[in-house]
């Protein structure tokens, strides 16, 4: 590996997106290849210079932290992955019964609950977190019925760590040290931010024991590079080939070109036509990276404590140490579809989901149009129920999850799962109606606020500090941006709240 061409390219693109700190370790099965700090640890006057020691937030890193500790449970036989939950936690509910009924551990790992993502970066750190969290889920609508398809969620992974806690009796941070950071030798890394001296005195950092499983670990690249050898030797004893399997093995769908998929608390992709094991994270200004390559043997972490601006830039760089370990001729080839594709007619509507927005698909003489956000492409198979257009100059990918001879109810684009909510032609409104929409709303630091320019709905997001024009597609919907809206009345009345992505509930100021 270039060491100096990498290092170059480090400081030059932290320059750039003006990244406070930044370590990085590049390992594979015997050792470490190569680790380094960059900048500060932290912002704040006096941070110590970042190395691979230095505490940061994982975010989502921390789901296969999760994984893992569920299969180490699971060779316990202590819990069987495709048992229903309610066996564990007698009490389990949602606000379907039946679905209730069905969930198992498995679904909870893989993203195919049904469950919405629900993220509060914020709350109580109290150890019973995680069971007031499972008690509240009969809040939240299901987004499918469990095990239909996939759709990212940290609810489920938040149940699935309170099943480890309702199986062992003991609380998940305790697991997690136990069976993952104790015998992998990762003694810098923990969920108490008091318990790192570069973290204790700060002030405002996120903490919400309702999420820690997936969302707040915190650790080094010298603990996440032992963590990813682990993961290169396909467990080398510390788990079975039977947990590797299962983890490595794609249980959702991205319904990509690249054939990438979820596993079991992992994330699953191609480089070069070489599988690769893979989770990111972010939590505030905190970003992670961590790959793992086992058939050439090579991993990587990457973490910073400033993504904003740099996310890209962290794939490039970590694009560029894959460069060099996997091999020129192992190239991503897609040969052209000439197969059976699923009947145009049964695909059209308008899908909302969250981080997409507002889609439509049309059919006309036999093709497929897809249209989001107001620019519309043509669509040309890859396989029976999937296809590819380009947006934007970008490539878009769209399946269609078949409904036998009934209209396809649901899609993914580009991995996110979307939802019918209507039939073409669009939705018409009075335009008298947008008066009913203004207001404010809030929840902790979040605030959304709704107002009318020239007979157009616009809604304000203070987090990002900017205006989306709405697109109305119901009577009690809209889609600001990437986001679905709906509007929660009493009766036939002005707004009493909204609620964000069908999961994050927000009541009106």
């Amino acid at each position: 590996m270039d060491i100096n061409k990498l290092e170059q390219m480090i400081n030059e693109k932290m320059k750039t997106a003006a990244v406070p700190g930044l370590a990085i370790a590049v390992v594979d099965k015997d050792g470490v290849i190569y680790e380094n700090g960059y900048g500060t640890s932290g912002t704040w006057e006096g941070a110590e210079p970042a190395s691979t020691e230095s505490p940061f937030y994982i975010g989502s890193l921390t789901k296969t932290l999760t994984g893992v500790l569920i299969m180490k449970i699971v060779e316990e036989g202590l819990l069987d992955l495709d048992t229903p939950i309610v066996k564990y936690i007698p009490w389990f509910t949602l606000e379907d019964e039946e679905a209730a009924n069905a969930v198992t551990t498995r679904m909870l790992l893989s993203h195919t609950s049904g469950l919405p993502h629900v993220f509060e970066a914020f709350g109580s750190m109290e150890p019973d977190g995680l069971e007031k969290l499972v008690r509240s889920l009969p809040q939240y609508n299901l987004l499918f019925a469990p095990g239909k398809t996939w759709c990212y969620s940290d609810l489920g992974i938040d149940t699935a760590g309170y099943v480890a806690e309702a199986v062992t009796g003991k609380y998940y941070a305790d697991l997690v040290k136990e069976y993952v950071f104790e015998p992998l030798g990762m003694t810098n890394s923990g969920f108490d931010h008091t318990a790192f001296k570069e973290l204790s005195q700060l002030a405002g950092l996120p903490g919400n024991s309702a999420h820690l499983p997936s969302s707040f670990a915190i650790s080094s690249t010298s603990d996440m590079g032992k963590f990813v050898q682990m993961l290169l030797k396909e467990g080398d004893g510390f788990l079975s080939a039977e947990s590797i399997k299962e983890m490595y093995t794609i249980h959702g769908d991205y319904y990509l070109p690249d054939r990438s998929g979820y596993g079991l608390a992992i994330e699953v992709d191609y480089f070069r036509s070489v599988k690769r094991l893979w989770h990111d994270g972010a939590v505030q200004n905190y970003g992670a990276w961590m790959y793992a390559v086992p058939d050439s043997e090579i991993g990587v972490v990457l973490l910073t404590n400033g993504r904003h601006g740099f996310w890209d830039s962290a794939l490039d760089i970590i694009a560029s140490i894959f460069n060099e370990y996997i091999r020129e001729d192992s190239t991503d080839s897609t040969e052209p579809y000439n197969g059976p594709v699923i009947r145009p007619e049964l695909c059209e509507g308008t899908y909302t989901g969250a981080w997409k927005g507002y889609v439509s698909v049309r059919e006309a003489d036999g093709q497929l149009y897809f249209k989001l956000n107001g620019e519309e492409t043509v669509l040309a198979p890859f396989g029976r129920d999937r296809f590819i257009g380009m947006i934007d100059g970008e490539q878009v990918s769209v399946g269609f999850h078949e409904n036998g001879e009934d209209p396809v109810t649901q899609i993914m684009v580009d991995g996110v799962t979307c939802e019918k909510v209507s039939p073409i032609p669009d939705y018409e409104y009075d335009p008298g109606h947008l008066l009913d929409f203004i207001g404010i709303y809030k929840k902790n630091s979040d605030l959304l606020q709704f107002h009318v320019i020239n007979k157009t709905l616009h809604c304000y997001d203070q987090y990002d500090d900017a205006s989306h024009e709405c697109k109305i597609i119901s009577y009690d919907t809209v889609v600001a941006g990437n986001v679905l809206i709906t509007f929660d009345r009493k009766q036939c009345g002005e707004p009493t709240g909204i609620l964000v992505n069908k999961s994050v509930h927000m009541p009106r100021s």
